[in-house]
């Protein structure tokens, strides 16, 4: 079975990120199909012309976005149709609907938006709720499905959800895919590989699902994807619970949550489970921390306050850092992170409180101190821990690494308690 998708758009061979594909790949994958090839084509009727003629011919399912609209450089509706040698048919239904979709809106509909009444010889409609460019969905030649779809995600995915998906799952066997998307933090991606090694290469007798994993790393978090794929659904959910409950006792405190779960959530969820409060010092962070913990709903209960202390004068105003300190150690310091840090948990009245700082860059290092050398102290009610760390990439990379490792220290903190 050979699945592709084809996007549409000069601006997506000029750089713009394609999320149509990934969400279309995401969704197909949900039903037991694999994309095997995804594309961006620009808006020029030849270039598109062939690798229509190409994908058709490969593909079992060929799925475009894209090209749909009223304008000149709309052209998908009519390289589809040279390409598949079907007729471009007036539905005076699909009409109604364009023009009804601008008398709702108070709008007097430019003539223009005729030559998206037009559906494809045999083709069946995909109702476009939002915009006015209908999809089509046809099958030609028995063997080749063609999905055409419009560009804009906030009108292609509730197509794509709600008629695609359910056709595409009626009409095809496929297997049970079940996932499991293990979030970690403070180890880095080539540990944690190791950690699991002997899980992922592990050979799997005859009959047992098979089981695929990816890792995906980004500043400070190492995500583990788990698939089981199985024309038994129940084999598929027996598999990946004993494969969760084998990478949980391997990799422990390292993981924080699973899904879209944040760190800030799970500290949160031990700070209201513990009855305990927190307040957070920043100086190379900008408030980023405190930004990210208070994101979560009901934060009100732990977080108490967040301290910006970006100058040497606000340290000692603020915070109570000592001036001889500043001068001898200097602010990026693990002294002067552990004052940042007590002096917050003081002033704020908390039981935890962060003290950061750091070089984000790009300028402000030196030999001793590089940029990315950061100092994180946590003040807990019996004593107070410093951590030095040294992140590498730009400015924004680098305070998203230590926002996660100082949240992270929290987490830990609240789980040996």
């Amino acid at each position: 079975m050979q699945v592709e998708i084809i996007s549409i758009g000069n601006e997506l061979v000029q750089g713009a990120v394609n999320t149509d594909a990934a969400f279309i790949a995401e969704a197909l994958y949900s039903i037991g199909l694999t994309v095997d090839r995804i594309v961006n084509v620009p808006d020029k009727p030849k270039q598109l012309e062939n690798q229509l003629s190409e994908s058709f011919k490969k593909s079992n399912i060929v799925i475009t976005t894209g090209g749909l609209g009223p304008t000149f450089d709309d052209i998908t509706r009519a390289t589809v149709s040279k390409v598949l040698g079907r007729k471009l048919v007036f539905s005076r239904e699909i009409m109604e609907s364009i023009a009804r979709h601008f008398v709702d809106r108070n709008i007097e509909m430019p003539k223009e938006n005729e030559c998206q009444a037009y559906l494809l010889e045999g083709a069946k409609p995909i109702p476009n709720k939002v915009g006015t460019a209908p999809g089509m969905l046809l099958e030609h030649s028995g063997k080749l499905v063609a999905i055409i779809l419009p560009g804009p995600p906030h009108e292609m995915e509730p197509m794509f959800k709600n008629t695609v998906i359910p056709f595409l799952r009626e009409r095809y066997e496929r297997e049970f895919i079940k996932q499991s998307v293990i979030q970690t933090a403070g180890i880095l991606e080539s540990a944690l590989a190791a950690k699991i090694d002997d899980v992922v290469h592990r050979r799997r007798p005859r009959g047992e699902a098979e089981v695929d994993f990816g890792l995906l790393a980004r500043p400070g978090i190492v995500t583990v994807r788990v698939a089981v794929h199985s024309k038994n659904e129940l084999l598929a959910e027996e598999t990946l619970r004993r494969v969760r409950k084998e990478l949980y006792n391997l990799l422990d405190k390292d993981i924080f949550g699973e899904g879209a779960y944040t760190l800030e959530e799970t500290a949160g969820s031990l700070l209201i489970q513990k009855k305990k409060t927190v307040g957070v010092a920043e100086s190379c962070t900008g408030g980023l921390v405190a930004s990210r913990l208070t994101n979560v709903p009901g934060s009100s209960l732990y977080f108490k306050q967040g301290i910006v202390a970006y100058s040497d004068e606000a340290k000692i105003k603020m915070l109570g850092v000592s001036e001889a300190l500043l001068k001898k150690s200097g602010a990026v310091s693990m002294e002067v992170a552990r004052e940042m840090a007590e002096g917050c948990k003081r002033i704020a009245a908390v039981d935890f409180a962060l003290g950061i700082t750091g070089i984000a860059g790009p300028g402000g290092g030196s030999p001793k101190k590089p940029v990315g050398l950061v100092y994180i102290a946590i003040a807990t009610p019996k004593e107070t821990y410093v951590e030095e760390k040294r992140f590498v990439g730009q400015r924004g990379q680098i305070k998203e690494q230590t926002a996660n490792c100082a949240i992270d220290m929290l987490r830990r903190t609240l789980l040996s308690l």
